[in-house]
């Protein structure tokens, strides 16, 4: 009896699909910003002591066993996690500091305003309160950077 083999020629692949989605993150100058990923300066401190107390742990016992490479390992993937929160932590801080002094230009802009009187005279001490910088574009325009946070203006000149 002969053998009998028929073919059976593969199914083309099907090409992966490749799912994605958009996103987008809009920052704003308030302080709930710090929070808005989910991670507050207290909750990334108390993780930085809960790794310490678990990397003195870890420490110990790769001491104890000087040629066990996963204790090694999980020592090495503990202290670069604990360099990673401790960049969050400095960066939160930073990020505080940056609120605070823009909030209290804020108020001092705001209080400075409040006693602004409407005149048709130049004053001096008016624009340095408000203009941070003015640039010339070129020959007809000039850029103003006010003190306020993102308020910028082109101006043609006549």
């Amino acid at each position: 009896m002969a053998a009998n083999v028929t073919y059976i020629p593969p199914k083309a692949a099907k090409p992966a699909i490749l799912r994605v989605a958009a996103y987008c993150r809009v920052s704003s100058d308030s302080s709930d910003q710090l929070h808005s990923d989910g991670t507050s300066l207290l909750s990334l401190k108390q993780r930085l002591n809960d790794i310490t107390a678990e990397q003195a742990l870890l420490l110990n016992q790769v001491l104890a066993n000087m040629d066990d490479e996963i204790l090694t390992a999980q020592l090495k993937a503990l202290m670069d996690e604990k360099q990673a929160i401790q960049e969050q932590i400095m960066s939160a801080e930073q990020s505080q500091t940056h609120s605070a002094a823009q909030a209290s230009r804020m108020a001092e802009l705001r209080e400075w305003m409040t006693h602004l009187e409407v005149n048709t005279e130049y004053h001096d001490e008016q624009v340095r309160m408000a203009v941070e910088q003015i640039t010339v574009v070129d020959t007809e325009t000039i850029h103003i950077k006010f003190r306020y946070p993102g308020l910028e203006m082109d101006k043609k000149l006549s």
